[in-house]
């Protein structure tokens, strides 16, 4: 399945342009453990194009496997850093809810941390 990922920010403030931003879709089936990765890809700030009326951060598209045993369960996490580390930090913009996998297009929001 094809997801295409529309990373936006909750408010007016918008990352610098060329900072990485990583997008997952991830399996959140079993509440009591962490959740698995099935797909990720990486990009830039500043690459997508400006639609009115919504600040674009990313856009980005990814390939989830078929055999995902219950793409019902999938989510999509994004990040994006403000300097190169491997956990998240503070100055990060990061999704704080759950946003599912729908057929084709989902559209995140990330804010500051």
């Amino acid at each position: 399945m094809d997801v295409h990922v529309l990373v936006t920010t909750a408010g007016p403030e918008q990352p610098p342009a060329g900072l990485p931003v990583v997008v997952e879709v991830r399996d959140t089936s079993q509440l009591d453990v962490a959740s698995t990765t099935v797909s990720s890809a990486t990009t830039v700030t500043g690459t997508a194009e400006v639609a009115a009326g919504q600040p674009r951060v990313a856009d980005v598209r990814l390939n989830v496997p078929d055999d995902v045993p219950d793409a019902s369960s999938l989510t999509v996490w994004a990040r994006v850093t403000s300097e190169e580390h491997e956990h998240v930090a503070a100055g990060d913009w990061i999704t704080v809810q759950a946003y599912p996998v729908q057929s084709g297009n989902v559209t995140v929001e990330v804010v500051q941390v």
